[in-house]
């Protein structure tokens, strides 16, 4: 399963990530129209997090994730078919039904009921850490089919289609894999709730903060999106360079993931620390860490600051889901509870690309803008993260 829920989202996501520069010289589009597609994407996934959530309480995740994975990859034949702004709209506007109203909530769901014995913020960390390891591994192979290809000189679009096919054939043999191997363990429970319990949910207004904290901490994942592009523009790397360092960057995420959620339920349970201040901590420390960002100038002391903040921004991502238990909600509802806090959180996948690729595109201080952007919405989810602390101990 770990492999499936990372797998499904190298086409929309880790590919544009890694390969950024060579992508947008192959496809012929401008930042602003990558911009636009995950924009796209935001906006349908945003209907399919509340309806996922929903589905993940009715259906097992054997099914759905099965079915995802399929429809994802042939989803990506669109754009590969025409070759033109509109297929590749449409193909980011398939991706975000396939990849969220079949797979995410699901996928959160069966970690949060199968993971308990290992521990709240373990069991999501080993989720992200195994994620990270699946997108970092798959990188690699691909940054080295990149360089044979480059040196070799085959045309962007003739890699960037090549790098999509291996993708798509991967994710096919995989849904398939899923479907026949995948367990139904006897503690992902189904329920019966009904559609209009969905109100409910959205009236708890801690759900409705821990979904401006998640959105505040996507920011900061989204903006790892522009670091390949920030290497070759302003520290002069190649494009190949900039691909290695993405994926090193990658590779930092399994780690961080892992050992992070790992010291977090370790303090946790020993010294009675609730998760919330510990995500309270890592917002801290990443408003700091991007503020210096958006003022250094040694590229030395930007590329450690870089691997710090990617560090810190791994760890939130792996433990933000954990902590439904501290927020005492029912087990009948984890899955809504998931869809929503999703909608919120996630939000960032319809307005954050298409806004930071218009500021690529006409600002010459375009990555200082994008760091102090990522230091303010940190600093707003520290601030939030402080107000669900208190709240949560009334």
């Amino acid at each position: 399963m770990i492999i499936s829920t990372e797998l499904i989202f190298l086409l929309p996501f880790v590919i544009p990530r890694v390969f950024r520069p060579v992508l947008l010289e192959g496809w012929h589009i401008s930042n602003t129209q990558l911009g636009f597609a995950f924009s796209i994407y935001g906006l349908s996934a945003m209907i399919s997090y509340l309806f996922g959530g929903f589905f993940a309480d009715k259906f097992h995740p054997k099914v759905l994730i099965s079915l995802s994975l399929i429809s994802t990859a042939l989803s990506g034949f669109i754009h590969l078919s025409f070759k033109s702004s509109y297929s590749l709209y449409l193909m980011y506007g398939m991706f975000g039904v396939t990849t969220i109203l079949l797979m995410w909530s699901a996928s959160i769901r069966y970690t949060h009921f199968i993971g308990k014995k290992y521990g709240p913020s373990l069991s999501m960390g080993i989720l992200d850490s195994g994620r990270g390891l699946v997108a970092a591994a798959f990188s690699t192979l691909l940054t080295f089919l990149f360089v044979y290809f480059t040196q070799n000189n085959y045309s962007s679009s003739k890699i960037v289609d090549t790098i999509y096919i291996l993708t798509i054939v991967c994710m096919i043999v995989l849904g398939l894999v899923v479907n026949k191997f995948l367990s139904k363990a006897n503690d992902v429970k189904l329920n019966t709730i009904e559609f209009s319990k969905i109100i409910d949910v959205l009236k708890n207004k801690n759900l409705i903060i821990l979904g401006i904290i998640i959105l505040c901490a996507y920011c900061g994942y989204k903006s790892v999106d522009f670091y390949s592009l920030y290497m070759v523009k302003k520290l002069g790397f190649t494009q190949q360079a900039s691909a290695k360092f993405t994926t090193l960057v990658l590779w930092l995420r399994p780690i961080s993931a892992f050992l992070g959620a790992f010291v977090i339920d370790f303090i946790c349970n020993k010294y009675n620390f609730g998760r919330l201040t510990s995500i309270f901590t890592i917002f801290v420390i990443g408003t700091i860490s991007h503020f210096l960002l958006s003022f250094e100038s040694n590229s030395t002391m930007i590329i450690g600051l870089i691997l710090v903040s990617v560090c810190f921004i791994y760890i939130c991502r792996a433990v933000y889901f954990s902590v439904f238990d501290e927020l005492k909600i029912e087990s009948s509802f984890v899955g809504t509870s998931i869809g929503v806090v999703s909608l919120i959180g996630f939000l960032p996948d319809f307005f954050y690309s298409p806004s930071m690729g218009y500021v690529l595109d006409n600002y010459d201080n375009a990555f200082k803008i994008i760091f102090m952007i990522v230091g303010c919405m940190f600093l707003i989810g520290g601030a939030c993260t402080f107000y669900l602390m208190k709240s949560t101990k009334r």
